[in-house]
């Protein structure tokens, strides 16, 4: 599962949401507290690091329409499912 990324090219009420849906995710299924039958084999890859920038707006490189991602985009965020792949195959991630 990955968490929701931002939309909207400046912070707006529907990205408040997607934050707060992603802070509910990380709690329920990484926080060890919380940890059951179900959650235990649920992993979370966070993809929506590094997409809002510094002044809080996103970049129409990243997102064209500040809700579907770019080529640029895509490959940015699936840097981290790649990785939680390889995590979970036990397999050195290529470079």
């Amino acid at each position: 599962m990955a968490t929701l990324l931002p939309r909207g090219q400046y912070p707006n009420p529907y990205r408040e949401r997607n934050d707060h849906v992603n802070t509910f995710l990380l709690d329920k299924f990484c926080n060890e507290a919380n940890e059951d039958e179900v959650t235990k084999n649920v992993h979370i890859v966070v993809i929506d690091e590094h997409i809002v920038r510094n002044d809080q707006t996103i970049s129409h490189h990243i997102m064209h329409d500040y809700l579907h991602l770019t080529n640029s985009g895509y490959t940015k965020i699936f840097v981290n499912v790649y990785e939680k792949l390889c995590a979970l195959l036990k397999v050195t991630p290529v470079k």
